[in-house]
């Protein structure tokens, strides 16, 4: 199984371990991550001082744990293309969001791994028909209303 992770659920791991959110995900699945996710992480750790462990570490443990899917430009634009005139109007998904599932469409993911719950990441990554870990509706804030809104 191929797993595509964004990068809270990259930095849940790394900081919470075995007690991360993210523990469903298979042991054998093989992790994939992007540049910008990567980019994503590095942001974070330097921005919250509760990261600070994390700084030097983490390039070498996005180097070993998860592998680099990084599509070609052009696709992966063009992409964004057709997931912003499916979702846009409906949900509150940035540019990164959008980037991150196409980046994972285009790899040929299985599941996706996400801990954000504002933007509706994790109910189009549903949609899309990705497995989402952790599940849906299991984090305090409740997936239900955003896979409403992508209902027709």
């Amino acid at each position: 199984m191929k797993t595509f992770w964004d990068s809270n659920a990259v930095l849940d791991l790394l900081l919470a371990g075995r007690e991360a959110q993210t523990h469903e995900v298979p042991a054998d699945a093989t992790g994939l991550v992007t540049q910008l996710v990567a980019a994503e992480c590095v942001r974070t750790a330097w921005h919250d001082s509760a990261l600070t462990s994390l700084r030097d570490a983490l390039p070498v443990a996005l180097a070993t744990r998860w592998v680099d899917c990084t599509p070609d430009w052009k696709p992966w634009r063009e992409g964004l293309a057709v997931l912003a005139r499916r979702f846009g109007a409906r949900l509150n998904a940035g540019t990164n969001d959008l980037l991150h599932l196409v980046a994972a469409e285009q790899a040929g993911c299985d599941a996706f791994v996400s801990l954000d719950v504002n933007s509706g990441l994790r109910a189009m990554a549903h949609a899309l028909g990705f497995r989402v870990y952790p599940a849906l509706d299991s984090l305090p804030v409740k997936d239900s209303p955003l896979l409403r809104k992508l209902r027709f």
